[in-house]
């Protein structure tokens, strides 16, 4: 239940707080005084859109904050889900700053708005004025028949299945339109593949090929100067090696007396075994570089073919051209496995089809099962609520495919009085019975599902004297088994409260401010009076005020 609500800098508000306890409470103040502000600022803690213009203070940021007993409705899982920190006080803040930024926390963590509303849609129920609306569509009409189901898992069990065969759909919808794109490039793919296969490619090659090229062109060129010198280090009496080989001989006749000359001669000496190996290797390698104009051609040819497939595919490398096989030969292949992944898929949705339609099958028959004491009881309570000839049925019809909710449409048809064909509630309801059929749809919700916080915002609109307190009693009857919060003009609904809050105005030179109480046993008898006669409060009023919170 909602324990403490604190609000600054929003609207009229500069700073408000409000304690509440359990039960039924009432709030009640002069029109304007800023009822509706408060639950503006309760809508945003539940993720409403934000702007600057609810700033009363253009230069400061807003805050509001709630404080949420949430001990005893089992929302651990929901706060595990999104790694929150779980309490048994739940605090939700918001704060919108000057720039129109808006941030949101749950017990102090950073939440998205999408986080915000989830948890704050598990605390909190408001019904505004425009709430009624939400009788004529689909998930409010579902979320009120379902609350009845004797089998509380059914609807959970079938909406499993029904993700799952979605999933499968998608995924199938999806593994199609893959294969369907995949055939028609296929001959595409496979003209590629046979292309690059043909050229037979290697990494590397095209920087070995270069090599050899630029070594053919230049075979003449290379051969003489190996040639040369091979020639000029060998060459008999006029060779370097003959010429270092006399050096070698004079300098080792004396290297035995000096450590520094002995280590010249060695030098030496390995210069001279180092320039015989030179020659020799060069005069070798001069076969190597016989220029062979055939040759040339096939590498030239072979380079041509590269260079050309490599402008083809807009690659710079043979590597990149393998790669491009590959990836090619994958796309091949991956019809193949497309083929047998629908194949797989088609018979997973089959026989996810077959436990669809039994769930859907078993929540009509639930469904069906349960409309006439959903219809005796919203019946019950609109008598009670002074509209006696009224008569309220559920219409369930069985449609062809499968949504979130079934295999079923809902609609709410009402007669409001005799001789009147029952007909969508929109269509024949007028505002005050709008009001009560939604408030019976309200009381059999929270018999049915742990809603800790309700909120009306002057559901009883429409309405007065005897049915104003049996509308009164109902709701006092909702607080007994969770928190009712109602905002009324209505003395007959505002006597029964177990907590009376009055909402007021104050005016200052510069600026008004809106403020909220809780009145005492004395201060109510005069609000509840004012209500009943206007500013001007009589005895007899008083009177009447009296006797109402005496009979409550």
């Amino acid at each position: 239940m909602l324990k403490h609500l604190s609000i600054s800098n929003y609207a009229i508000i500069s700073d408000l707080s409000l304690d509440l306890g359990n039960g039924f409470s009432i709030i009640t103040g002069e029109t304007g005084a800023g009822k509706s502000i408060i639950l503006g600022a309760l809508s945003l803690l539940m993720g409403a859109r934000a702007d600057v213009s609810v700033l009363k203070d253009k230069q400061s940021k807003c805050i509001l904050e709630a404080q949420f007993d949430v001990d005893a409705y089992g929302l651990q899982s929901l706060f595990e889900l999104y790694d929150l920190d779980w309490d048994s006080i739940c605090v939700i803040r918001r704060e919108i700053t000057p720039k129109g930024k808006s941030r949101a926390f749950v017990n102090d963590s950073p939440v998205s708005l999408k986080v915000l509303k989830e948890v704050s849609g598990r605390l909190i129920d408001i019904h505004a004025q425009n709430e009624a609306l939400k009788m004529n569509e689909s998930d409010f009409q579902y979320e009120v028949l379902d609350s009845s189901l004797a089998d509380t898992c059914l609807l959970a069990n079938y909406k499993s299945c029904y993700n799952q065969w979605r999933k499968i759909t998608l995924d199938l919808k999806e593994k199609e339109t893959a294969l369907e794109k995949a055939c028609a490039d296929f001959d595409y793919y496979q003209f590629q593949v046979d292309q690059l296969s043909e050229a037979s490619l290697k990494d590397g090659e095209q920087e070995e090929l270069e090599q050899k090229r630029d070594s053919m062109e230049n075979a003449e060129a290379i051969h003489s100067a190996l040639y040369q010198t091979a020639n000029g280090l060998s060459m008999d009496d006029v060779g370097i090696t003959s010429r270092i080989k006399e050096i070698y001989h004079l300098i080792s006749k004396v290297e035995d007396h000096s450590p520094e000359v002995k280590e010249l001669s060695s030098r030496i000496e390995n210069a001279l075994y180092e320039l015989r190996d030179i020659a020799n290797e060069s005069e070798s390698l001069t076969t190597s570089f016989i220029f062979n104009p055939v040759e040339l051609e096939d590498i030239n040819q072979r380079l041509d073919l590269i260079y050309t497939l490599e402008q083809k595919h807009r690659v710079n490398s043979v590597a990149e051209l393998l790669d491009i096989e590959y990836n090619f030969s994958q796309k091949i292949g991956s019809v193949s496995d497309l083929e047998e992944s629908i194949a797989s898929l088609k018979s997973d949705l089959e026989l996810k089809l077959v436990e669809l339609t039994h769930l859907a099958s078993c929540l009509t028959d639930s469904r069906m099962g349960i409309v006439e004491a959903v219809e005796i009881y919203v019946h019950d309570i609109l008598q009670d609520l002074g509209m006696p000839n009224a008569q309220f049925k559920v219409k369930i019809d069985i449609q062809d495919g499968f949504n979130q909710w079934g295999q079923n449409n809902i609609e709410f048809l009402l007669s409001a009085n005799k001789n009147q064909l029952l007909e969508p509630v929109n269509k024949v309801a007028s505002g005050g019975e709008i009001s009560r059929l939604m408030l019976a749809l309200k009381s059999l919700l929270a018999q049915k599902k742990a809603l800790p916080t309700l909120i009306f915002d002057e559901i009883d609109t429409g309405i007065s004297g005897d049915i104003a307190r049996k509308m009164g009693l109902l709701l006092r009857k909702m607080g007994t088994c969770m928190q009712v919060i109602n905002i009324t003009h209505l003395p007959q609904v505002a006597s029964l409260g177990d907590h009376h809050f009055f909402v007021y105005k104050s005016d200052s030179k510069t600026e008004t401010n809106s403020h909220i109480r809780e009145l005492n046993y004395d201060e109510r008898i005069v609000e509840i009076a004012k209500m009943l006669s206007g500013e001007v409060v009589t005895e007899a009023a008083l009177n009447n005020a009296k006797e109402l919170l005496i009979v409550s």
